[in-house]
């Protein structure tokens, strides 16, 4: 393959994409945001904090806080589906 093949492959991918991209729908774009933010490490790091926070005042580690979901944590259950 030639050096003017493939850039010219490469400028026929790169607007197909733009096409792609033009004709995307409000929800379409919403949606990938979502998934982008969803599967982002910041999002599993924060939700890893939040049920070990969760666990830990719900077995009581923290005195002064009530445990409003003790074991077996069926809200947190809940909350995960």
């Amino acid at each position: 393959m030639s050096v003017d093949t493939a850039r010219r492959n490469i400028r026929t991918v790169a607007e197909l994409e733009r096409d792609f991209e033009n004709r995307r729908t409000r929800s379409e774009t919403i949606a990938d945001g979502i998934a982008a933010f969803v599967g982002s490490v910041p999002f599993v790091v924060v939700h890893l904090l939040a049920v070990a926070a969760w666990v830990l005042v719900n077995t009581g580690w923290f005195g002064w806080i009530r445990p409003f979901d003790p074991y077996p944590f069926v809200l947190l259950t809940l909350a995960v589906l």
